[in-house]
């Protein structure tokens, strides 16, 4: 299997479709989707969206 996203990152999976303007605004969007975030609990970088908010190292929500 080849690696198809080196460049296009997590919108890789779109191939060519919907053109490359809208995909580099998906791309912004679902990279700060993913990212982890600022706990003000700890004081981590580990708050992850899941469903709503979910914090893996304690287990809060």
């Amino acid at each position: 299997m080849t690696k198809r996203t080196k460049k296009a990152g997590i919108v890789g999976k779109y191939g060519t479709r919907y053109g490359a303007s809208l995909r580099k605004q998906i791309k912004k969007m679902e990279v700060s989707q993913h990212s982890k975030f600022f706990c003000e609990f700890c004081g981590k970088y580990a708050v992850k969206r899941k469903g709503c908010w979910y914090l893996g190292l304690q287990g809060l929500w």
